[in-house]
């Protein structure tokens, strides 16, 4: 499937954290990435990324019951919205495929290319 922008980041890795395995601590699909400049011994300066997940204390979110059943609720709405979207976003690239086979078909190439050919001594 298509990734939709801001599913997945470059250098952004979204397994369990190992923090999230810490007693109280939840694991988010957010992530924050750090830019750290270092000087080598030779005084390179050397850039990195560091890709770090986002947790939070599992009691930081006071949610009753009712709550909880709409977050449920409105994640599966969410993940199906998504998917929607995935299946339009694909529907659209094959559009697109389309689109060009039929127009470079619809010329021969030889005159497409004689066109564009531009004398620059002129």
């Amino acid at each position: 499937p298509l990734d939709l922008p801001g599913e997945t980041l470059p250098g952004m890795v979204f397994d369990e954290p190992a923090a999230s395995s810490s007693k109280g601590m939840v694991a988010t699909t957010l992530g924050v990435e750090q830019v750290v400049k270092l000087q080598s011994v030779d005084g390179e300066l050397e850039e990195f990324t560091i890709s770090l997940p986002v947790v939070y204390p599992e009691d930081m979110l006071a949610w009753d019951e009712a709550s909880l059943v709409e977050a449920q609720r409105l994640s599966l709405e969410i993940e199906d919205h998504l998917q929607k979207v995935r299946e339009i976003q694909s529907n659209g690239v094959n559009l697109l495929e389309n689109w060009n086979r039929l127009v470079s078909k619809s010329r021969p190439q030889e005159i497409l290319l004689e066109e564009a050919v531009v004398d620059l001594g002129e």
